[in-house]
């Protein structure tokens, strides 16, 4: 042995590098996923694996909620759009039931209304009317 003596450390001494853990883990910016080794002390952890990658992920996060809002905007103008052409269609369906609905109400009216009365007659001329107008459209 040459003489020179190495004291041990004691718990007391040891420094803040010798008592962390350190782990591997991904970068939290999609486009990288690289690996990197981060050390498990007090604070904020690291998420990144340099501040660069950060940056670029929180310019790439704004971008991407922009043009979602984008997104969501013109598919709600498409969603409102797309209602309207419908709303035609299904007026025209919805005429004919409301029709019909409205034809077996005055059925059952006239069935068991006085066929004297003036009002009577017009509701049933405009039943008959109307029944034949649905027909001939078949």
């Amino acid at each position: 042995m040459s003489g020179n003596v190495v004291p041990f450390a004691s718990p007391g001494r040891r420094s803040a590098s010798d008592s962390a853990e350190t782990v591997t883990v991904v970068c939290a910016r999609p486009a990288c996923r690289s690996e990197f080794r981060r050390s498990l002390t007090r604070g904020r952890r690291q998420d990144y694996c340099t501040p660069k990658c950060q940056q670029l992920a929180n310019s790439e996060r704004r971008k991407a909620r922009a043009k979602l809002k984008h997104c969501e905007e013109s598919a709600a103008r498409l969603r409102a759009d797309c209602a309207a052409y419908d709303a035609g269609q299904a007026s025209t369906q919805d005429t004919e039931l409301r029709l019909r609905l409205a034809l077996a109400k005055t059925e059952g009216i006239l069935e068991y209304a006085d066929l004297d009365n003036k009002v009577i007659k017009q509701l049933r001329d405009l039943h008959v009317a109307a029944t034949a107008y649905l027909e001939c459209g078949r």
